[in-house]
């Protein structure tokens, strides 16, 4: 994703331990102070992020 110009420090996932079914991920991006929920990212940038997060699992399961 750097390639793209999106540069991401770290992927966080965050599980509810009150309601195990929710789940969220922060993305902390360079340079920046903050985590941003998955769902304030735009849907460029989320689009993405999923299609990269998919494709390293696809390719680490074979």
């Amino acid at each position: 994703m750097e390639q793209e110009g999106i540069h991401i420090e770290r992927i966080e996932a965050y599980e509810y331990p009150e309601a195990r079914d929710i789940k969220h991920l922060f993305i902390r991006f360079k340079k920046e102070k903050e985590d941003t929920p998955f769902y304030l990212l735009s849907p460029e940038i989320f689009s993405k992020l999923t299609n990269t997060i998919i494709q390293e699992y696809s390719s680490n399961i074979k």
